[in-house]
């Protein structure tokens, strides 16, 4: 028997950063997925992992797997107990495959005791690591959906998402949940995160064509990660937190605009969308996430009549700052300058993909 799973990635198209502050923001799941092939063995217990773009080739039994688990949820509780400190590296396990057993083993710790599969877990990603597009999430949604319907215990939405999350924590300390929520449910998601709980509501995009005009690339990968960009941005928020917020409620005014326009009835985004998008990367090059080499490129992309921002946490010190989104109301001036920001990998990608779901397998 075999059971296939795929989840998308994600891309904030509005409102990173400021969504750590209590603002909203604009999520959409692209259309490249992670894939997990789960070929099922009888009467076998163990486990084979391979993910060749990790360079993972283990064997684990189902018992492992869920003493592996509990392990590393003790681990991550531990250090949130402490107060959640700078040190959360110190708790990761080196080993590439930390994700895939902590993935495995949390949905076999929820499906009980007693369930238990054999076969070989196959895991390929058209997703970039690094780069913003929720891979973490996206393998850790495709891996729990096959391994619960292996044991005949199907997830639901709720439960899928909370362990996503769950799996995400291990990997990343304390991530907001967006990813979780956008790689699971799919399409265009509105997200808010107040007082430690992140509420989700889903978009329908209105406005024929409005994504048309939009183009994704990427500059490269962050030089740090999401987490010690977010800590330098909330450092230089504590100089001055009057005027960091009052500058992040006009950041949060244009990414309310997008939404708007969005659900809008008409054809196309129209020349309106460059003004907000505009006004939220020039708030992101201020807050000091956006290296020199991509302001650069926002500024040619600019002088061209178009908008452009960084799509996630972004990078200190560059060069490259993961995905990177162009709007343009002209669709082929959008491609086209997107062509001329070499080095810049021109991605092709849709906007407002289907969320997590098992498939028919190829053979």
């Amino acid at each position: 028997m075999v059971i296939c799973a795929s989840s998308p990635g994600k891309l904030i198209v509005m409102g990173e950063h400021a969504a750590v502050y209590g603002r909203p923001a604009l999520v959409a799941a692209v259309n490249r997925r992670v894939r997990v092939r789960l070929e099922l063995a009888d009467k076998s217990d163990g486990v084979l992992f391979d993910a060749p773009q990790l360079k993972v080739h283990e064997r684990w039994t189902c018992g492992e797997l869920r003493g592996y688990a509990r392990r590393r949820r003790g681990a991550w509780q531990n250090w949130k107990d402490g107060g959640a400190g700078p040190d959360f590296g110190s708790t990761l396990d080196p080993r590439p495959s930390q994700l895939i057993a902590v993935a495995v083993g949390e949905a076999l710790c929820l499906a009980g005791d007693g369930a238990s599969f054999g076969g070989r877990l196959h895991v390929t990603s058209e997703l970039p690591v690094g780069a913003g597009f929720g891979s973490s999430a996206a393998a850790a949604s495709s891996i729990v959906l096959a391994v619960l319907e292996a044991v005949r215990r199907p997830p639901s939405q709720d439960e899928l998402e909370a362990l996503t999350l769950d799996v995400e924590r291990r990997q990343h300390g304390t991530p907001s949940g967006i990813d979780g929520a956008a790689v699971v449910r799919g399409g265009v998601l509105w997200t808010t995160r107040r007082a430690g709980e992140l509420s989700v509501e889903p978009i329908a995009v209105k406005r024929a064509g409005f994504f048309a005009g939009w183009r994704v690339a990427h500059t490269g990968p962050a030089a740090e990660s999401t987490g010690e960009v977010v800590a330098a941005v909330r450092r230089r928020r504590s100089e001055d937190a009057e005027s960091f917020d009052r500058a992040l409620d006009l950041a949060a005014e244009a990414t309310l605009t997008v939404r708007r326009l969005s659900e809008a009835e008409g054809q196309g985004d129209g020349p309106s969308l460059i003004d907000p998008i505009r006004r939220f990367s020039a708030w992101l090059a201020s807050i000091g996430v956006v290296p020199s080499a991509v302001a650069q490129a926002v500024g040619r992309v600019e002088a061209a009549g178009g908008a452009a921002k960084i799509s996630g946490a972004g990078c200190l010190a560059g060069p490259g700052a993961g995905s990177f989104l162009v709007s343009h109301p002209a669709p082929a001036a959008a491609a086209r300058l997107l062509q001329s920001l070499a080095p810049f990998e021109p991605m092709d990608l849709r906007l407002g993909a289907p969320g997590a779901r098992l498939e028919t397998p190829d053979t």
